[in-house]
């Protein structure tokens, strides 16, 4: 059985919920999503939540004992809305912290879940961008891929299949942060 924060960011009765709030019933999505059995769920929702982790994220887990990447902390002026963090000061300057983990990062586990579910372009996209075919030569037959580009950004791309997933946890990802 899968566990909140420590192997996914959502239960099997939230992914369904999101499943039926934004998907329809005749979606393909929707139906392979409803043909998995709930240990198949949670297997899907399990190994999403491992690719979202395997991204490294700037800041740091808010506390140092967590499983899960989420929910994160900031050093002095980061990009997201101070709304969305609590404030303190803490190893000599200002820490804005997530609350809890955004929905976004749930929503984009669900995604990412859905496309293991039902593979769709998304995937044929991300083994494209994993394996770019740099050269090919008959005599001795030879194939080199190109190895996926650097970068938070890129990184995100590297792990997630799903777009919506990717355009989601890349805010996360990078962006304009405190360097000093």
């Amino acid at each position: 059985m899968i566990e909140v924060n420590i192997d996914t960011y959502v239960n099997v009765a939230e992914a369904d919920e999101y499943v039926g709030k934004y998907y329809l019933d005749t979606d393909e999505k929707s139906a392979a999503w409803l043909a998995l059995t709930e240990a198949q769920k949670e297997a899907a929702l399990r190994k999403s939540a491992m690719a979202i982790d395997s991204v490294m994220y700037p800041g740091r887990k808010k506390d140092s004992e967590q499983e899960m990447e989420f929910p994160r902390c900031y050093k002095n002026g980061y990009y997201f809305p101070l709304s969305w963090y609590e404030t303190y000061t803490k190893e000599g300057g200002a820490w804005h912290c997530m609350a809890e983990v955004p929905e976004k990062i749930k929503h984009a586990q669900v995604e990412e879940a859905l496309e293991m579910a039902c593979p769709s372009g998304d995937s044929t996209d991300y083994e494209v961008f994993n394996g770019t075919l740099r050269s090919f030569s008959i005599g001795n037959l030879s194939e080199n891929y190109e190895a996926g580009y650097g970068g938070s950004i890129n990184t995100v791309k590297m792990c997630l299949r799903s777009k919506r997933a990717q355009r989601w946890m890349g805010r996360y990802a990078g962006g304009g942060f405190d360097v000093n």
